[in-house]
C-alpha cells in the first residue's frame, strides 16, 4: 500500500510535471537543433488525427451519458483537429501559393489559432459546468447551439486565415518573440484553476488527464512557444511535440472514462472501493436500482448500504480486502440488506482486487439473491415438514443408498427394531443380521436396484431382541438431484396381527365349511333380489344339481310354476316383514323330474349399517317322512271303510247293493274315479269281471 493517498500522489505527479517542463525549457532554449518542413507535416497530421479522435470519442461520450463538459470537449478538439489539419496544409511548399500570407507569418499564426480555439473551448466546459451547477437542469446548453457556435468559430478562423494577409509570427525586437501565445495560454491557465477546484481529478480519471493535458497546454504556450525564435527550431518542435502529448492525455482519460462507461453499464450491481480506505469510489446504475437510491446517495452512504439493523463498517470491507489476492475473486459474504423504501433483501458479495481509472482498487460484485433465498428458505420448510412427517409417520421408514447402507429412517423404525440411530447409520443388512436373512434382504434391495421403480412383498423383519415379525416391505427408489439413482426408501407395515386374524378366520371358515358339508341338509343363503349367492354341496345329491348351477338364480326358477307362485307369495310377505322362516313346505323338482318336498326354515341377514341383505336358511328333505306320513293316513282310512263296510253287509238288502255301497266308500277313501272286481275261476282260466263301479262325476 503507498504511503500517500490518491489526492496527494496525483498532486505530486502535478507538481514534477510543471518541474519537468521548466527543467526541459531551461534545458532545451540554446539547443541548436534545427527541424524540418517534412517532420513538422508529420506532427500535424498525427496530431489532426488524434485531436479528431479525441473529439470523437467525447462526443460518443456525450450521447451514451450527456454531460455538457464532454460536449465542449468533443467540439472543441474536433474544431481544433480541423484547425490543425488546415496548419499542416499551410507547412507545406506544394500550397504556398495559394495564400495571401507567406509561410513565415501564415504558419505561427494557424497554430496559434488552433491553440486559441481549443483553450477557449476548454475553458467555456468549465464554465458551462459550474453555470449548470448553478441553475440545475435550467443551466445546461443546448447541443445545437454549442455546434452552432463551434462550427461559426471554426469556419471564421479558417477563412479568416486563408483570405486575410498576416504580421510576420515571430518580434525579433521583442524578449519574448511570440507574446501572442500567452493568449491561449491564459485559457488553458484558467480551464486549469476551474478544474483543479472543480475537484473531480481526485476520483474521476478523465478529470485527472484533463489536469495533465492543461498544464502541459499551458507550460507548452506559456514557455515553449513563446520562446521560440524561428521556424523549426528545439522550441517550435518541442512545442508540437507536447501538444501531441496533451492530446494524448486527453485521449488516455477518454479510453478510461469510456471503459468506465462500459463498466457501469454492466447488468450486474458493482461497486468500486478503495483499496486504501475501503471508501466507494464508483457505482453503477444497476446497484443504485437494486437498493432504490441514486448512484451519487450511495457513494455517500458507503458501507452503511449493508446494514440493516447489525452494522457493517469500512473496517469490516478493509479485513476482507487484506485477505483477498490480487485478480483473484474473493467470496465476502451474504447479507440482507434495507432498501431505500424499507424493505428487505438478501445480497451476496464479491471482492476481486485490481486497478480502476489508475489506481488500486476493489471490485465489490453484488448479486440479487433474494430469490435463491426465498427458495433455500422454501426448501428449508420442504426438508423441516418432510423431517416432522417422517416422524409423525406411525409406520417404519428406512432410506439406503445404492450401497446398501442405512442414510435415514424415523423414529418408528428404531423402535421397531429396537435399535439407536447409532446401530444403524451408515451400516448394511449384512452388519446387523443373520447371514440367511440378510441374504434375503440384500437380494430384494438389488433386484429393485437394478430394475428401478416399486417393489412390494411380504416378508419377515427381526429385531434386535430376536423377535420376528410379518411385514410387507413396500419400496421404491429415489433419484438424487442430476438424475442419477439415489437408493432405495421403504415404508414397512406390520401385518403380524393381521396374519393371526387371518388365520382365525380361515379356520373358522374351514371349521363352518366341514360343518356345512357334513350335514345332510342344504345350507343357502340368497341376496336381496332373492339370488342364490352361496349353495352348499349337498344339493348335488339332493337336487341333482351342481352349486355353481344355482349361483345367481332365484329358489322359485327350479319351480313348478303354480309351487313356485305358491312359496314366492308366502315369501314374500314374511320378507317384507323381515320375520324369520320356520318348516315352510315345498315342492321342488329333482333333476331326474322326481319331485322333492323340502322343508325351509331360514332368518334374515343384515350388514354392518343394518342395512337388509337377503336370507340364510337351510332346506331339509322330508320327502320320505311325507310318503310315510301318507301311506299312514291312506291305511286309517282303509281301517275304517273297512269297519263302515262290515256295518253295511249286515244291513244291506242285497249283497250287489252292499258291494256297490263298499266300492263307492273305498274309492272316496283311496280317491279313485273307477274300481274294477275280478274273480278268479277255480279252474285255470284268465280272471273274470265280477263288479265295477265308476264315479258318477
Amino acid at each position: 500500500m503507498s504511503a500517500f493517498p490518491v489526492a496527494v500522489r496525483k498532486q505530486i505527479i502535478y507538481a514534477a510535471t510543471f518541474a519537468v517542463l521548466f527543467v526541459g525549457v531551461f534545458l532545451l532554449r540554446g539547443s541548436a537543433w534545427r527541424g524540418s518542413v517534412e517532420l513538422h507535416e508529420f506532427m500535424e497530421v498525427v496530431a489532426t488525427l488524434l485531436a479528431a479522435i479525441v473529439g470523437v470519442l467525447a462526443l460518443v461520450r456525450y450521447y451514451s451519458q450527456k454531460d455538457n463538459t464532454f460536449l465542449f470537449i468533443g467540439s472543441g478538439f474536433l474544431g481544433a483537429g480541423f484547425l490543425d489539419g488546415y496548419h499542416a496544409v499551410v507547412t507545406s511548399s506544394h500550397f504556398a501559393a495559394l495564400f495571401p500570407s507567406p509561410p513565415l507569418s501564415l504558419i505561427p499564426w494557424s497554430w496559434l489559432a488552433s491553440r486559441l480555439f481549443l483553450s477557449i473551448a476548454l475553458c467555456l466546459s468549465w464554465v458551462f459546468w459550474k453555470r449548470e451547477q448553478t441553475l440545475g437542469p435550467s443551466g445546461r446548453i443546448n447541443e445545437r447551439v454549442v455546434y452552432g457556435i463551434v462550427s461559426v468559430l471554426t469556419l471564421a478562423c479558417f477563412v479568416f486565415f486563408a483570405v486575410a494577409p498576416l504580421p510576420s509570427g515571430y518580434n525579433p525586437d521583442l524578449l519574448i518573440e511570440r507574446p501572442q501565445e500567452f493568449i491561449p495560454a491564459t485559457f488553458f491557465g484558467l480551464a486549469l484553476v476551474g478544474y483543479l477546484s472543480k475537484g473531480k481529478w481526485r476520483d474521476d480519471p478523465f478529470e485527472h488527464w484533463l489536469v495533465l493535458s492543461l498544464i502541459i497546454g499551458l507550460v507548452t504556450q506559456a514557455t515553449f512557444m513563446s520562446l521560440s525564435t524561428q521556424l523549426y527550431d528545439m522550441m517550435f518542435d518541442m512545442a508540437h511535440l507536447l501538444k501531441e502529448a496533451s492530446y494524448v492525455c486527453v485521449l488516455v482519460g477518454l479510453l478510461i472514462t469510456m471503459y468506465r462507461l462500459f463498466w457501469l453499464s454492466t447488468r450486474e450491481p458493482r461497486i468500486i472501493c478503495s483499496r486504501e480506505t475501503g471508501a466507494f469510489i464508483e457505482v453503477n446504475q444497476q446497484m443504485a436500482d437494486l437498493f432504490g437510491y441514486t448512484r451519487e446517495e450511495i457513494l455517500k452512504l458507503g458501507v452503511d448500504i449493508f446494514s440493516d439493523g447489525a452494522p457493517y463498517t469500512e473496517a469490516d470491507l478493509m479485513r476482507s480486502i487484506e485477505l483477498t489476492a490480487p485478480g483473484k475473486r474473493h467470496a465476502l459474504f451474504e447479507r440482507r440488506c434495507r432498501a431505500k423504501d424499507g424493505h428487505l433483501f438478501w445480497v451476496e458479495c464479491e471482492l476481486e482486487r485490481g486497478a480502476f481509472g489508475g489506481r488500486d482498487a476493489v471490485v465489490l460484485w453484488v448479486r440479487d439473491i433474494a430469490e435463491r433465498k426465498r427458495a433455500e428458505e422454501a426448501a428449508r420448510d420442504q426438508f423441516q415438514f418432510a423431517e416432522q412427517l417422517l416422524e409423525t409417520v406411525p409406520s417404519p421408514v428406512f432410506a439406503k443408498d445404492t450401497a446398501g447402507r442405512y442414510i435415514r429412517f424415523n423414529r418408528a423404525y428404531e423402535v421397531f427394531l429396537g435399535m439407536e440411530s447409532a446401530d444403524l447409520i451408515g451400516k448394511s443388512v449384512f452388519e446387523l443380521w443373520p447371514p440367511e436373512l440378510a441374504k434375503t434382504y440384500d437380494a430384494a434391495d438389488q433386484a429393485l436396484l437394478k430394475k428401478p421403480g416399486v417393489q412390494v412383498y411380504e416378508g419377515h423383519l427381526r429385531s434386535a431382541t430376536g423377535v420376528e415379525r410379518d411385514v410387507v416391505f413396500h419400496k421404491a427408489t429415489f433419484n438424487k438431484a442430476d438424475g442419477s439413482l439415489g437408493g432405495i426408501i421403504g415404508v414397512v407395515w406390520d401385518v403380524t396381527e393381521r396374519k393371526r386374524a387371518e388365520d382365525a378366520v380361515r379356520k373358522s371358515e374351514e371349521k363352518y365349511r366341514t360343518l356345512v358339508e357334513s350335514t345332510s341338509d342344504l345350507v343357502w343363503e340368497i341376496d336381496q333380489n332373492n339370488h342364490y349367492t352361496y349353495v352348499s354341496p349337498v344339493v348335488k345329491s339332493l337336487l341333482g344339481y351342481e352349486p355353481g348351477d344355482l349361483l345367481g338364480k332365484s329358489p322359485f326358477d327350479i319351480m313348478a310354476p303354480a309351487e313356485a307362485q305358491r312359496v314366492a307369495t308366502a315369501f314374500a310377505q314374511v320378507s317384507a316383514a323381515r320375520q324369520s322362516i320356520s318348516l315352510l313346505e315345498n315342492i321342488v323338482p329333482h333333476k331326474n323330474g322326481q319331485e322333492v318336498v323340502l322343508e325351509t326354515s331360514a332368518v334374515p341377514i343384515f350388514d354392518k349399517d343394518g342395512a337388509y341383505c337377503g336370507y340364510r336358511g337351510i332346506d331339509r328333505n322330508v320327502t320320505a317322512h311325507k310318503i310315510a306320513e301318507k301311506a299312514l293316513q291312506q291305511r286309517d282310512a282303509l281301517m275304517h271303510a273297512a269297519s263302515m263296510i262290515a256295518g253295511d253287509l249286515v244291513t244291506a238288502s242285497s249283497l250287489d247293493d252292499a258291494i256297490r255301497q263298499a266300492l263307492e266308500l273305498i274309492s272316496q277313501v283311496v280317491r279313485v274315479d273307477r274300481i274294477l272286481v275280478l274273480e278268479r275261476p277255480p279252474v285255470q282260466a284268465g280272471p273274470m269281471l265280477r263288479y265295477i263301479w265308476e264315479s258318477p262325476r
